[in-house]
């Protein structure tokens, strides 16, 4: 079973490990939560998974870092790994080059069919 097997309906399936690990960022991000209470949203699924458990990270840089190690093993080849790189405002590395996270390269071109009915429609920059 394929997160986005149906091309038909447009409907994004949302894990609850990924809510856990999105939570864990906003706490850190926001402000006002001890470094335990952001460890414990992460270290359920660390848990799950039967690993040892982080009672040791701390600090905004060294959680935000254990997060985004966390979310790269957990949702891997999900597919989200370009929403977060621009969410973050973060290059793109590819075997093609370096490309600025808000590189007009990385937005796909508005479909002819669209542009055709409607005349207000300005393609993407680059097509």
């Amino acid at each position: 079973l394929k997160k986005y097997s149906n091309g038909a309906m447009n409907v994004t399936i949302i894990r609850l490990s990924e809510l856990y690990l999105t939570r864990a960022e906003c706490k850190v991000r926001v402000g006002g939560y001890s470094d335990s209470e952001i460890r414990n949203d992460y270290n359920i699924l660390i848990e799950r998974a039967n690993g040892e458990v982080d009672n040791n990270t701390t600090g905004f840089q060294n959680l935000i870092n254990k997060i985004s190690l966390e979310r790269n093993i957990e949702l891997g080849f999900e597919g989200d790994r370009f929403h977060d790189l621009k969410r973050k405002k973060q290059n793109f590395n590819t075997n093609l080059g370096v490309y600025d996270w808000n590189s007009p390269k990385l937005i796909y071109p508005i479909p002819q069919q669209e542009i055709d009915q409607n005349p207000n429609m300005i393609q993407n920059e680059g097509y």
